[in-house]
């Protein structure tokens, strides 16, 4: 009499758990710095929107004040003239106050950007140069 051998060992369920086990925690690795890498992009595209908004406050403020031009704008400056709304950390998903917020943008005589130095809740961007509005100078 021939038995009916059909089904996996207990080895080959333990080997295929393995193997699932190793790849889901690689996955999550992976997973987890695509997610960290996004909230640096979307850290230094707030950088550029401020630049942007400030590039307008500029323009405006050579129309009503065309003999003086600010050394700096402050995000608070910015959010109450209208030029931006309150922006989120992308980092701790919370809303940065205006009020309390160190954000500023540097200004050129000559009404160009020269920087933007942007303060989140738990890291900064504040380089030197708009140039280097990049993930790698968050602090």
């Amino acid at each position: 009499m021939k038995k009916n051998e059909k089904g996996y060992t207990l080895i080959e369920l333990l080997a295929v758990v393995l193997i699932l086990g190793i790849i889901s925690a690689v996955a999550v690795v992976g997973i987890g710095r695509l997610i960290e890498q996004s909230k640096e992009r979307a850290f230094v595209a707030q950088a550029l929107h401020l630049k942007e908004a400030a590039v307008l406050f500029v323009t405006n403020e050579r129309v009503e004040r065309p003999d003086t031009l600010p050394g700096s704008v402050t995000y608070k400056e910015l959010y109450e003239k209208g030029f931006v709304e309150k922006m989120r950390d992308p980092f701790t998903d919370s809303v940065l106050d205006p009020d309390k917020n160190g954000t500023y943008i540097g200004i050129h005589l000559n009404g160009s950007i020269r920087n933007v130095c942007l303060h989140g809740e738990e890291k900064q961007l504040c380089p030197d140069t708009l140039a280097d509005l990049e993930e790698k100078n968050i602090k």
